[in-house]
């Protein structure tokens, strides 16, 4: 079974969530497209000893990574948000 590519959105979520995390191999991005609500959904899992750390204090890097997902997403004409899996 071929494994299908990644978009530039997963690789961009990835690319900020790598250097945050004690597990990069435990990161986890999948894509979903959410047609009722014309958006996109990207799903981020890590290691449950990572979750603090992407939240930040007072969820401050959640929301930063939220927003750089929306100013990337921008250029799609496509609304997306991030969400974070516990």
């Amino acid at each position: 079974m071929a494994e299908r590519e990644s978009t530039q959105l997963e690789d961009l979520v990835r690319y900020l969530v790598e250097p945050l995390v004690n597990d990069p191999e435990s990161i986890t991005v999948t894509e979903i497209a959410e047609e009722k609500k014309a958006t996109t959904v990207m799903r981020l899992e890590v290691a449950q000893d990572d979750i603090g750390r992407v939240i930040g204090r007072q969820g401050r890097v959640i929301r930063s990574l939220r927003t750089l997902m929306t100013v990337a997403s921008q250029s799609l004409d496509q609304p997306v948000t991030l969400d974070l899996v516990d």
